[in-house]
């Protein structure tokens, strides 16, 4: 169209420019062609518009400005368009911006979030929403308030009402539901935006999940507050001091507990409270636990508040930082005087109790059933020659004969199911001279209450076991002439009666008197004078009539004084029932009974009674001869007196004997078991 106009050839666009002095056009170089400058425009790569001809062609003015017009025209299109090119390049690097913050905001853990001047969401939120679980339609304006925690609402509403008055940074915290139902703390901070005006038009902000740090701030808060609380309620002392080993600050617990300063505890007169004998002690330990910088303890004596020198046990620990550098130190000062005095009385008991065993030639000694390892404390070197502690118990049983040591080992496995004190004796193989241990103990368990453990004394009863022999030696042989004695006096009653005829009955009542008393006498003899057991003498007096005896007799031991008197009654029994008894006839029958069964008075008793049947027809005595007073005496020497009763069919005699009158006294056992 340009060309037409121009009546030209053709009209190009040209980037040179080459312009005359008047910036219009200038003198081609070939007159054929006329060059117009482009007015300036956004296309810069524009320079200029050409309009050729025929060779040789003149160009007047008015073809000349309607080129300039066309350049003007032209510029301006260009303008437009350029204009619309930048329009649609804004908008896809807006568009490509906007995609990559809903990106991050979707990638981001964060809740990202955009609000009016008031504090109302301005559009949806996706982090909002993905968090929450809340539709588009509850986020937008104030619905979003529905998902924050009912206690938490009013106090939120009112910061956003201040923040709206005066605009500045936020941060706010607050209870969150979660889309699974739990309520999460949350940490938003928020960030006025303003128009170019410095109007309020808007907030900016994220809201940061913080349930979890907010538990552990509020564990540390209640182990903390519980920490303290222990600390208050208990009589210990905490304390904390920097790495130099100084008081870093206050202890209310050391105030509390010696009623001294706080200057005097961050200072170190500290140690003017502690006793003078057991300062420079704690002045060394504490420098040595400083320098290794390990835990340590140290023990102390503390003036109390009241005056009182108290046992102090502190314990120090070193704290570090994270990065493991030290920082300081920890302490904790606990009062264990009462434990420091039972130890040290519980020493000195176990001295004394040491130097007793030393002087009595004892040891007090343990067997663990388990391991097998004895302990011995006291006189254990000078008793057994073994060491106190880590000997089993092979070693002690290396010091007896083996038939000591089998016996020891079966009362040992017997001790482990019953709950008895056992006796032991042996005589030492090892040693030079004659030795004898006695061994005492009993079933225990330790304090765990697991193991079993048997406990007990050795003593060195070579002396006793001594005097033992000589007195048994001395009662044998006073036995020995006592038979002899009973015999002679026998042997001098036969010759004396034997000349007097008329006195044979008597002289033969004498003669089985005197023997019965020697045949008791010959059996407490036996017995070392202890006891003879009530059976025994029933058995003894009937001799070859037992065949017409009934005995059903206890077992029971009398002492000596019994035994001789009851020896004595039933010879007078047996010899009155074989002349006019039972005894005198074939058919008749004695039945002796002495069973242990309790009285009126709830005290123990043998029932002893003597049952006559089958014999002649009794009748009672005219006058009373030895016989009858010995029966008598007997029977009227007890609280309960016996009875005497000659029935016709059959003498019969009960009588109650107390064990308490008739039994060996206990210092007679202990020396029966001695020997």
């Amino acid at each position: 169209m340009a060309a037409r106009l121009l009546k030209c050839d053709h009209v190009e666009v040209s980037q040179d420019r080459r312009k005359t002095s008047q910036g219009m056009e200038r003198p081609p170089d070939d007159s054929s062609v006329l060059v117009v400058s482009f007015p300036a425009c956004k296309s810069a790569w524009l320079k200029e518009l050409r309009a050729s001809g025929e060779s040789g062609r003149i160009w007047c003015s008015s073809e000349a400005a309607t080129l300039r017009d066309l350049a003007t025209a032209l510029a301006l299109e260009l303008d437009l368009i350029a204009e619309r090119q930048d329009h649609f390049v804004v908008e896809d690097r807006l568009r490509f911006t906007e995609q990559i913050y809903r990106a991050l905001a979707e990638a981001n853990s964060q809740i990202i979030w955009v609000s009016d001047a008031t504090g109302g969401m301005v559009e949806p939120c996706t982090t909002w929403q993905a968090f929450t679980g809340q539709r588009v339609e509850e986020v937008v304006g104030f619905g979003c308030l529905a998902a924050v925690h009912p206690d938490d609402r009013e106090a939120l509403k009112a910061n956003w009402q201040r923040a709206t008055g005066q605009p500045a940074n936020m941060q706010l915290e607050y209870r969150l539901r979660h889309r699974s139902g739990e309520w999460h703390w949350m940490s938003e901070n928020a960030v006025p935006l303003h128009n170019s005006l410095g109007t309020l038009i808007g907030w900016a902000g994220t809201s940061v999940d913080v349930h979890e740090r907010k538990q552990h701030q509020q564990q540390l808060a209640h182990n903390e507050a519980r920490f303290r609380a222990l600390v208050e309620a208990s009589s210990e002392i905490v304390w904390t001091g920097d790495v130099r080993g100084n008081m870093a600050e206050d202890s209310p617990s050391w105030r509390e507990f010696t009623g001294g300063s706080l200057e005097q505890w961050l200072s170190h007169r500290w140690l003017e409270l502690i006793h003078p004998d057991d300062q420079q002690n704690v002045v060394e330990k504490w420098q040595q636990i400083i320098d290794a910088r390990e835990p340590g303890r140290v023990e102390y004596r503390l003036r109390r508040r009241d005056g009182q020198w108290r046992w102090i046990a502190e314990r120090c620990v070193p704290y570090r930082a994270p990065n493991g550098d030290h920082e300081g130190w920890v302490g904790m000062s606990t009062d264990f005087t009462n434990i420091k005095l039972a130890a040290i009385t519980l020493e000195e008991r176990e001295q004394h109790l040491r130097l007793a065993l030393n002087a009595a030639r004892m040891a007090a000694w343990s067997l663990d059933l388990e391991s097998n390892v004895l302990t011995i404390s006291g006189h254990s070197d000078f008793l057994l020659g073994v060491r106190r502690t880590g000997d089993r118990l092979e070693t002690l049983l290396g010091k007896m004969s083996r038939a000591d040591a089998a016996e020891l080992c079966k009362l040992i496995a017997k001790m482990q199911y019953i709950d008895e004190t056992f006796n032991f004796e042996f005589s030492r193989i090892d040693a030079k001279e004659r030795c004898w241990i006695g061994i005492e103990g009993h079933l225990t368990l330790d304090q765990s209450q697991q193991k079993r453990i048997l406990r007990g004394v050795m003593r060195d009863i070579t002396d006793v076991k001594l005097v033992d022999e000589r007195k048994n030696l001395l009662v044998g042989e006073i036995a020995h002439r006592g038979k002899n004695l009973l015999a002679v006096v026998q042997s001098i009653a036969s010759s004396t009666l034997a000349d007097d005829v008329s006195s044979s009955p008597v002289q033969k009542k004498f003669l089985e008197r005197l023997a019965s008393l020697a045949r008791s006498h010959s059996l407490l003899s036996e017995k070392d004078w202890v006891g003879v057991p009530l059976d025994e003498i029933v058995k003894l007096e009937f001799g070859c009539l037992s065949d017409r005896v009934t005995i059903n007799v206890a077992p029971v031991i009398l002492n000596p004084s019994s035994a001789q008197n009851c020896s004595l009654v039933l010879h007078e029994l047996v010899t009155n029932s074989l002349k006019y008894g039972a005894l005198s006839v074939r058919d008749g029958q004695v039945s002796v009974s002495g069973l242990l069964e309790m009285n009126e008075e709830n005290e123990e008793c043998v029932m002893f009674q003597w049952v006559e049947s089958n014999g002649p027809v009794v009748k009672p005595p005219t006058r009373r001869g030895f016989g009858s007073t010995l029966l008598r005496r007997m029977v009227d020497s007890f609280d309960d007196p016996g009875k005497i009763d000659y029935k016709p069919e059959g003498l019969c005699v009960q009588v109650a004997m107390p064990l308490s009158m008739i039994s060996p006294t206990a210092d007679v056992f202990g020396r029966a078991t001695v020997m």
